[in-house]
This record gives structure tokens, C-alpha cells and sequence, in this order.
């Protein structure tokens, strides 16, 4: 992670103002491969934190196939 990373991700976690006016991007990593994890005003730190097997199992099935691109899974874990 780049120094300015770690600096947003540090100011996010302590600074709810912070956490709500940021975007930007951190690696991520899930199995073999680095992704990119959005933080974008208010959302996404969560899922630094977030280890489910199932879901890593999904990514590496659509990197097996060749895709390439985004991944969102919309309304994770809202009950």
C-alpha cells in the first residue's frame, strides 16, 4: 500500500468527516490475486476486514474464465 494510502485509510478509520469526504482506492488481497477495494464517502472499510471464502471463491472462478473488470456485490451484509 502507498504511503498516501495508508495515510487516507488512517485518517478514514479515525475521522468520521474524514471517512465521508474521501475516494480513493486500496489493494486488497483475495487468494492469489491483489484487488482494488473502492472507499468512496462513507463506505468500504468494512470490507478490508471482511474474509468469506465464498465470496473469494466467486472472484477466482471469474479470473479462471478470463474476465476481467469490476465486481460489485450491491446490498452485502444490509440484513
Amino acid at each position: 500500500m502507498r504511503l498516501h494510502e495508508r495515510i487516507l485509510l488512517y485518517g478514514c478509520r479515525r475521522s468520521d468527516r474524514v471517512y465521508k469526504h474521501a475516494s480513493f482506492t486500496v489493494p486488497l488481497q483475495c487468494g492469489s490475486r491483489m484487488l482494488r477495494i473502492p472507499i468512496m464517502r462513507g463506505c468500504g472499510i468494512s470490507v478490508l476486514n471482511y474474509q468469506d471464502e465464498c465470496l473469494q471463491q466467486v472472484v477466482a472462478k471469474f479470473y479462471a474464465q478470463g474476465r476481467r473488470g469490476f465486481f460489485i456485490d450491491i446490498g452485502a451484509n444490509q440484513g
